[in-house]
């Protein structure tokens, strides 16, 4: 690959970015990530048909930013390796493993100096930034392909402490305009 000024400049780090963009936009698990086959993902459409837990599938849209990030990999890839049912793959064509990714957040921590970096925060922000912007419960819950709604509780319990901390009083500014 040659050198991009608007994005990675190597095969793996158009992967590496691709697949940080999409778990920061799907809430997708490690597991899900190297498991997603190419077959699945509908970049026109923008939805990915994602094997989770107990083998279930279920259907995780993706926005417009992650959908142009997607397709440039599928670009790279195709051109990079032959044709294999995994959607994201190693430098020598082969299927991304569950310790690949872990190898890829580790670097990602050491270099960014971000102590806590690991996959699963992404999901966590994912989940928390998605009910912030008003999504609600139930079709969080799908996404992420909980049975029950309990665990999507704790993550609006953070999103109501991001909304009180975020609060911006309209009486208050009002009165702080008024007083000289």
């Amino acid at each position: 690959m040659s050198k991009n000024k608007n994005g990675p400049s190597t095969f793996n780090g158009l992967r590496d970015y691709t697949v940080c963009t999409l778990m920061v936009d799907s809430g997708l698990r490690l597991h899900e990530i190297v498991t997603l086959e190419r077959k699945h993902v509908h970049l026109d459409e923008r939805y990915l048909i994602v094997t989770g837990k107990g083998d279930k599938q279920r259907i995780v849209p993706f926005g417009d930013f992650t959908a142009r990030t997607l397709r440039a990999y599928d670009d790279a890839r195709k051109s990079w390796c032959p044709p294999i049912a995994s959607f994201f793959v190693t430098v020598d064509g082969e299927p991304m493993i569950d310790t690949t990714l872990k190898d890829v957040f580790r670097r990602l921590k050491e270099r960014s100096g971000i102590p806590r970096l690991h996959p699963h925060l992404l999901r966590h922000t994912f989940a928390t930034k998605y009910l912030g912007n008003g999504g609600d419960v139930y079709t969080l819950q799908r996404i992420l392909g909980h049975t029950t709604l309990d665990m999507v509780k704790k993550y609006l319990h953070l999103s109501n402490q991001l909304t009180i901390s975020a609060y911006c009083s309209p009486i208050d500014v009002l009165r702080q305009k008024s007083q000289p």
